[in-house]
C-alpha cells in the first residue's frame, strides 16, 4: 500500500504528539475540550505557563532536547513512583499505548515502534526508505 506523504506526516506527527502528551491527557479531569473553549490568546498563555521554563529567556531549541509541560512531568513522576513501590518496569504499558496509538493513526499495533527519541525514530525511517536518485522527498 502506497501512503501519501502528507497523510503519513500528519498521522506520524499527530501520533507523536499524542504519545508524548499521553500522561497528561489520559488523566481523569484533563480533557482537550477544556482547551478548545479558550480564546487563542488565553490558550497560548495557559500552554506557556504549563512549561517550567524560566521567564527570563525565550526557548528556541525545539530541535533537540525539549522541556515537557509540568502536568506531563507530574504524571510521569507519579507513575514512576507507583512502579518503584511495586518494583515493576512498566513495560506492559507499551502494549496498551501501542494499541491506542495504532487506532489513532489508523495502523495495526504491529506497525507501531517506540524509539528513545525523535532523532532515533527519524533515522530509522530515513535509513529504511529505499530512496533512489530522482525520488521526490
Amino acid at each position: 500500500m502506497l501512503v501519501e506523504r502528507r497523510k503519513f506526516l500528519h498521522q506520524f506527527f499527530g501520533g507523536f504528539v499524542l504519545w508524548s502528551a499521553w500522561p497528561f491527557f489520559s488523566r481523569p479531569g484533563t480533557a482537550l475540550g477544556k482547551l478548545d473553549e479558550l480564546d487563542e490568546q488565553t490558550l497560548w498563555r495557559v500552554l506557556r505557563r504549563s512549561f517550567p521554563l524560566t521567564r527570563k529567556r525565550i526557548y528556541f531549541n525545539t530541535g533537540g532536547l525539549g522541556p515537557s509541560p509540568s502536568p506531563v512531568l507530574a504524571a510521569v513522576e507519579e507513575k514512576r513512583h507507583e512502579l518503584e513501590q511495586i518494583s515493576e518496569t512498566g513495560h506492559h504499558y507499551f502494549d496498551e499505548v501501542r494499541k491506542k496509538l495504532a487506532a489513532f493513526v489508523g495502523a495495526d499495533a504491529g506497525e507501531i515502534a517506540f524509539t528513545r527519541n525523535a532523532t532515533e525514530g527519524m533515522n530509522f525511517i530515513a535509513r529504511g526508505v529505499p530512496l533512489q536518485p530522482g525520488d521526490e522527498v
